[in-house]
């Protein structure tokens, strides 16, 4: 054992011994080529300076085309691309934006002008229709208006000539026209006169009674002669005047009105009010003896400016026994509608 200890103890001193030897000898050489070596490096650390304070080039042309950027060059180009891409697709995408929203504004515009203009020409067509209508009606009823008055004057003539004075013109027709006047005809009549512009304060206002609506005829050779004609007279209240107009109830027009402070007879509406009014009254019912009642009902006017009646309708009430002598008279005022006055027969 203990021989071979000092064998492996041998062992490793020699091995020490190599090792510093070759450490030696690679010592020696690096410090032979170092001269080579330093010339070498200093060279390469001088281009690799030159080289970094150069400006870099994307590329550069030479003899045999064109040299590639460096790596750092293109990747920072390459990252800015992106960048710029993306600034260009989101400037593109606003303007196409704007240009849609305008063009969708102009479509509505355009849209709601020619939606106004289609109601404005359906309008005016109507408008159009409605002249022409109107237009047509006038014209019928002017052509039968010729018509009729050509005819009359035909039938003029040949009166004309049957001789004047003669009854060779009073037909069957005429003899009608002396008829009384039908429900209608005394409506068309009333209506006509309340609508003419004339009297249209008065039917506004509707204070008046109609007095009486009669047929009326004119003789050959009055231009209405043979016509249905009425008359109508109106009695208003509010202004206290008498309306008396003519009416061709064939043509459905007023030809003659007058208005005039006369006093017409009483209506029978209004005989009947003032005999109501006065049987009603307390003061008559007190006067009245046993046996006494209303006997006639009269028109009343006075001459006498001091008299109620003389700017007022009026009518008098008699009472009394019948068939004798009245004992009481009462005065009713028709525009109010009241009982002005109550007094003896014998004193009135």
């Amino acid at each position: 054992m203990a021989k071979a200890s000092k064998k492996a103890t041998g062992r490793k001193a020699a091995a020490s011994k190599a090792k510093s030897a070759g450490k030696t000898k690679s010592t020696g050489a690096k410090k032979s080529g170092s001269g080579k070596d330093g010339s070498k490096k200093a060279a390469a650390r001088s281009a690799a300076t030159a080289k970094s304070a150069a400006p870099r080039k994307t590329g550069t042309t030479g003899p045999f085309g064109t040299r590639p950027a460096s790596k750092g060059t293109a990747s920072k180009s390459a990252k800015a691309k992106p960048s710029a891409k993306k600034a260009a697709v989101g400037t593109t995408g606003k303007a196409a934006t704007a240009a849609k929203a305008k063009a969708k504004t102009k479509t509505k515009t355009k849209a709601k002008a020619d939606k106004d203009a289609a109601k404005k020409a359906a309008k005016a067509a109507r408008e159009a229709k409605k002249a022409a209508r109107s237009a047509e009606k006038a014209g019928q009823k002017a052509a039968q208006k010729a018509t009729k008055k050509a005819s009359k004057k035909a039938a003029k003539k040949t009166s004309a000539k049957a001789g004047k004075g003669s009854r060779a013109d009073l037909t069957f027709d005429a003899i009608d026209l002396f008829a009384p006047l039908t429900e209608g005809e005394r409506y068309d009549a009333i209506r006509l006169v309340t609508e003419t512009p004339r009297l249209a304060a008065m039917a506004k206002v509707g204070r008046y009674r109609v007095i009486s609506v009669e047929p009326m005829v004119f003789k050959p050779p009055e231009e209405r002669a043979g016509h249905r004609l009425a008359r109508v007279v109106i009695f208003d209240y509010s202004s206290a005047r008498q309306v008396d107009a003519s009416v061709d109830l064939d043509e459905s027009e007023v030809f003659h009105a007058t208005s005039s402070k006369a006093q017409p007879m009483l209506s029978p509406e209004e005989e009947a009010d003032a005999l109501a009014l006065a049987a009603a009254d307390e003061r008559v019912q007190s006067h009245l003896e046993l046996g006494d009642e209303a006997t006639a009902v009269m028109h009343y006017w006075s001459r006498h400016a001091a008299d109620l009646a003389y700017t007022r309708r009026a009518a008098a009430v008699m009472f009394g026994p019948l068939g004798a002598r009245p004992t009481l008279v009462a005065v009713v005022d028709l525009v109010d509608r009241s009982v002005a006055e109550v007094t003896p027969a014998a004193n009135w």
